[in-house]
């Protein structure tokens, strides 16, 4: 009988690393990263705009918000509301995707409520990684080029908005430990080692 082939799920703090996590996760365990490459493929399937979905990622949408993210005014969007696609049914197009992806070979999806939606999935490994508050403001500090202030209020935001759609469209909590399957913090060991460690665990695992 043939193996469900390995799929694992990074959801993450905003500034903890769990994105460069997954990529070397990816290296080390020779599995596909998808990441924005996700929003790519479900653009090139449903033939809608990959910079639309870019707008909407991982966020809670009204039929307003999907027509603002469209590019469309107030003035002509009542008369479009019938035909806009839903937050639902943009995230039903993601669902679709995340399924074929994990059943075509080994890969890693970082977000975007994948360990809900192949939480019946055999041979899945969910992690969420979390990180100090310092150590978080520090990166995105440097990576997005903001004083203190700032990384804080993007951090709060930034979290706030991945727990309000990850809590929207799933039946658990965001970050809520029961959800996943191993929990780290990547400030204990550094964003090299915490990859090197969850490898052995799920090779063990596994």
């Amino acid at each position: 009988m043939e193996q469900t082939p390995l799929c694992i799920t990074i959801g993450r703090q905003y500034g903890s690393g769990g994105r460069r996590i997954g990529r070397l996760l990816s290296e080390k365990l020779n599995c596909k990263y998808f990441d924005k490459e996700l929003l790519s493929r479900v653009a090139k399937e449903t033939g809608i705009s990959g910079a639309f979905f870019e707008r909407m990622d991982e966020k809670t949408s009204t039929p307003m918000s999907v027509a603002s993210a469209s590019g469309w005014s107030l003035s002509n969007w009542f008369g479009l509301a019938d035909n806009l696609l839903s937050g639902e049914s943009l995230f039903s197009m993601q669902c679709e995707t995340i399924r074929k992806i994990a059943s075509e070979g080994p890969c890693i999806l970082v977000g975007r409520c994948a360990n809900y939606i192949l939480r019946d999935r055999k041979n899945m490994v969910s992690i969420f990684v979390t990180a100090d508050m310092e150590e978080r403001m520090g990166r995105i500090m440097d990576v997005e080029q903001l004083d203190r202030s700032g990384a804080q209020e993007l951090i709060a935001k930034m979290d706030k908005t991945r727990a309000s759609f990850y809590n929207y469209y799933t039946d658990m909590s965001w970050g809520d430990a029961g959800g996943y399957d191993i929990c780290v913090n990547s400030s204990r060991l550094g964003i090299d080692a915490t990859a090197d460690f969850l490898a052995s665990y799920i090779q063990k695992r596994l």
